[in-house]
Protein backbone atom coordinates (compact mmCIF):
# COMPACT_ATOMS: atom_id res chain seq x y z
CA UNK A 1 0.00 0.00 0.00
CA UNK A 2 1.26 3.26 -0.92
CA UNK A 3 2.18 5.90 1.80
CA UNK A 4 1.42 9.48 0.84
CA UNK A 5 3.07 12.62 3.08
CA UNK A 6 1.47 16.15 3.15
CA UNK A 7 3.17 18.95 4.81
CA UNK A 8 0.65 21.09 4.41
CA UNK A 9 -3.16 21.61 3.88
CA UNK A 10 -3.25 22.11 -0.17
CA UNK A 11 -1.13 18.84 -1.11
CA UNK A 12 -4.80 17.24 0.81
CA UNK A 13 -6.76 18.62 -2.19
CA UNK A 14 -5.28 15.42 -4.44
CA UNK A 15 -7.62 13.01 -2.30
CA UNK A 16 -10.87 15.22 -2.86
CA UNK A 17 -13.84 13.90 -3.89
CA UNK A 18 -17.58 14.73 -3.52
CA UNK A 19 -18.05 13.92 0.28
CA UNK A 20 -14.44 15.59 1.77
CA UNK A 21 -11.39 13.39 0.89
CA UNK A 22 -10.21 10.15 0.51
CA UNK A 23 -6.65 8.32 0.46
CA UNK A 24 -6.21 4.78 -0.87
CA UNK A 25 -3.05 4.28 1.06
CA UNK A 26 -1.45 5.18 3.70
CA UNK A 27 -1.77 8.92 4.88
CA UNK A 28 1.28 10.82 6.84
CA UNK A 29 0.21 14.14 7.78
CA UNK A 30 2.61 16.49 8.94
CA UNK A 31 1.22 20.03 9.32
CA UNK A 32 -2.28 21.29 10.67
CA UNK A 33 -5.13 20.31 9.37
CA UNK A 34 -9.00 22.05 9.57
CA UNK A 35 -11.23 20.05 7.59
CA UNK A 36 -15.13 20.56 7.02
CA UNK A 37 -16.38 17.16 5.64
CA UNK A 38 -14.72 13.52 6.22
CA UNK A 39 -11.46 12.34 6.05
CA UNK A 40 -11.31 8.63 5.33
CA UNK A 41 -8.02 6.39 4.68
CA UNK A 42 -7.91 3.32 3.44
CA UNK A 43 -4.36 2.42 5.06
CA UNK A 44 -2.79 4.06 8.29
CA UNK A 45 -3.31 7.31 9.54
CA UNK A 46 -0.56 9.67 11.25
CA UNK A 47 -1.22 12.79 13.09
CA UNK A 48 0.28 14.15 15.86
CA UNK A 49 -1.96 16.65 17.15
CA UNK A 50 -0.28 19.34 19.52
CA UNK A 51 -3.36 20.93 21.48
CA UNK A 52 -6.87 18.39 20.73
CA UNK A 53 -8.42 16.42 17.66
CA UNK A 54 -12.37 17.32 17.49
CA UNK A 55 -14.76 16.09 15.01
CA UNK A 56 -18.40 17.15 14.52
CA UNK A 57 -19.38 13.47 14.10
CA UNK A 58 -17.55 10.09 14.75
CA UNK A 59 -13.25 9.11 14.78
CA UNK A 60 -12.86 5.35 14.44
CA UNK A 61 -10.01 3.17 14.82
CA UNK A 62 -8.80 0.21 13.24
CA UNK A 63 -6.28 -0.32 15.91
CA UNK A 64 -5.61 3.03 18.41
CA UNK A 65 -5.91 6.26 19.04
CA UNK A 66 -3.51 8.11 21.30
CA UNK A 67 -3.57 11.63 23.07
CA UNK A 68 -1.48 13.77 24.98
CA UNK A 69 -4.33 16.29 25.02
CA UNK A 70 -7.93 15.94 24.37
CA UNK A 71 -9.79 14.10 21.49
CA UNK A 72 -13.69 14.99 21.10
CA UNK A 73 -16.29 13.41 19.10
CA UNK A 74 -19.81 14.76 18.12
CA UNK A 75 -20.64 11.63 17.70
CA UNK A 76 -19.00 8.52 18.50
CA UNK A 77 -15.60 7.13 19.03
CA UNK A 78 -14.75 3.54 18.64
Amino acid sequence: MKTYTIKNQSELEQFKDEYGYKVDGNLDVQCSLNLEKRLYVEGWLSIEAGEYIKAGGSIKAGRSIEAGGSIEAGGSMR
